[in-house]
């Protein structure tokens, strides 16, 4: 079965002849625009794949398929191989397998998991998904103890999810399976770092002196759906976890009205509830019920509020009881959106005040990414878009401090805003003038009402990558067009990545040969030298186009 159609068209996959080297696809004279889907390479066949990773070991399974850690042969980097086997699977859970792709296509938030390719295989009768590695496991490691994680960690982790929740409700997005085994920590927590009990300074929660604060990412977005903004309360599946499933979710099983958004709100509630309490508000099947759900749902239909008297609470401050009692209003007319539960003040009380603010390096080097040539911003924005973990560290924290109101997109307001309440102890002293209405055209690629996360962190990149010679640059995006890692690109493969997304022309690339494939010295020494039919002024970092 086809993938369900989607208001974008996936990127197309590298056929066998981009790559003899045969002709030079002719570039239109549109608009530079980039769309994050654009960047999720698509193959017809798992080969690419095969040849560029090898496979580590499996480190989950379950009926569908398994889920393994690779590695890049060439770059050391890992990453995670979803696969799933579709041989005899009915086409309703094959569509619902696919939607998976979708979604993450579309979306570009430093608190969602990323996909940086897929394949579906005819022949082996399988998809495959090459996702972003989370080493740190679900939520749930952090009550593997029996013991309950700080209240400022647990605060942190509500307000990241809280954050990826608003920009997935903002795109029409919802994800309708919220708990903690969809929750991923990005690092291995150890006892000491989320213990309740520990000083505040050792829990890695949100204090400027943690060298690696304990973050996470939502993952799974397979039962995920899509509602109509002029009227949010369409969605009519059943859908989600019994124990965290909001009450309009299980009136859906009795032919109830629709629901929407906010069932996600409840569901996070839930979830915060079970991390500052370790004890299921509504009880679980599994455990409580002996795999009866039946229990679980006359539970939540029968909730009339928490019980904040009980032992569980003693230890939780009034602002975190505060926040789990908005959460779980049973109406969720009363209910906040995922905006506005992320200004509650148990979240806000805990962001430090240099947190909200831009520092001078970071709007350095989004300056010297306005001024540079349109070939360099794509292939930053290229490598941007397949690199992940600690690389991008610096990338999602300066995100996150500019994105207050956690829409995922930072709009002129708010980047003017940062420019003009800049941080560091002396800020008047060096920091940058820039125009932001200037930078905010310019690093805005998808032409759209702000500068999205992958935008953002090619940005980012530049002062990282922007050495007067651009080698690191060149062999990093290089290797991001190389997608079966054998070292060898050929022109007509990458004027087609420019050509099939209507990109205006970008002389540079005329100077690649034609005639054969090319390895990354070739591709550099072209670069540095510049058109052969230029202005004899022209290079990677400086073009007259």
């Amino acid at each position: 079965a086809a993938l369900p159609r989607a208001p974008w068209c996936p990127p197309r996959p590298r056929s066998a002849a981009s790559r003899t080297g045969q002709g030079m696809a002719s570039v239109g004279s549109a608009k530079v625009s980039v769309l994050k889907s654009d960047l999720v390479v698509r193959h017809e066949t798992i080969a690419p794949i095969d040849k560029r990773f090898v496979v580590l070991r499996q480190i989950g399974a379950g009926s569908f398929g398994t889920v393994s850690l690779l590695r890049d042969r060439r770059s050391g980097v890992e990453r995670v191989c979803k696969t799933v086997k579709t041989r005899g699977m009915k086409e309703s859970v094959l569509a619902q397998m696919k939607r998976e792709i979708i979604m993450l296509q579309e979306l570009d938030h430093p608190r969602i998991v990323r996909l940086f390719e897929y394949a579906e295989d005819p022949q082996r009768a399988a998809l495959y998904l090459i996702m972003e590695y989370l080493p740190g496991g679900s939520c749930d490691k952090l009550l593997s103890d029996g013991k309950c994680p700080c209240e400022d960690l647990v605060a942190r982790l509500m307000q990241q999810v809280l954050s990826a929740t608003a920009y997935c409700h903002a795109r029409g997005i919802v994800h309708c399976d919220m708990k903690p085994e969809n929750i991923i920590l990005t690092k291995q927590v150890t006892e000491r770092e989320s213990s309740r009990d520990a000083p505040c300074w050792r829990c890695c929660c949100n204090r400027h002196f943690c060298a690696e604060p304990i973050d996470c990412k939502v993952i799974d977005f397979g039962l995920a759906a899509h509602f109509v903004p002029d009227d949010p309360d369409s969605i009519l599946q059943f859908a989600g976890t019994p124990a965290f499933v909001a009450p309009e979710v299980v009136e859906v099983m009795s032919g109830g009205r629709a629901f929407g958004p906010k069932a996600d709100i409840w569901s996070i509630g839930v979830v915060a509830y079970k991390l500052l309490t370790n004890t299921y508000p509504f009880g679980h099947h599994g455990q409580d019920y002996g795999g009866d759900f039946r229990q679980v749902f006359e539970n939540i239909k029968s909730f009339r509020g928490v019980d904040f008297n009980a032992a569980e609470w003693q230890e939780c401050t009034e602002e975190a009881c505060d926040f789990i009692e908005q959460l779980l209003q049973k109406d969720a007319k009363q209910r906040p959106v995922a905006s506005e539960a992320l200004q509650h003040e148990w979240l806000q009380d805990r962001i430090p005040l240099h947190y909200k603010r831009l520092r001078r390096s970071t709007l350095r080097s989004f300056s010297g990414f306005s001024r540079a040539p349109k070939l360099v911003k794509i292939c930053l924005l290229l490598i941007a878009s397949r690199a992940a973990g600690k690389q991008f560290k610096s990338c999602e924290q300066a995100f996150m401090r500019l994105d207050v109101a956690g829409t995922g997109i930072i709009p002129i307001e708010e980047l003017q805003s940062a420019i003009d309440n800049p941080g560091g102890f002396c800020p008047w002293l060096c920091y940058p003038r820039v125009i932001a209405a200037e930078v905010f055209k310019d690093v805005n690629l998808s032409k759209t009402q702000g500068i999205e996360y992958s935008q953002f962190c090619a940005a980012c990149l530049y002062s990282k990558l922007g050495g007067k010679t651009g080698r690191e640059l060149s062999r990093l995006a290089f290797d991001a067009f190389d997608d079966d890692g054998d070292g060898l690109v050929t022109a007509q493969a990458m004027v087609a990545f420019f050509a099939s997304k209507q990109r205006e022309e970008l002389p540079l690339l005329r100077s690649l040969p034609v005639d054969r494939p090319f390895g990354e010295e070739e591709f550099y020494a072209c670069l540095r030298q510049g058109p052969p039919s230029g202005c004899g002024f022209c290079s990677f970092w400086s073009c007259c186009s």
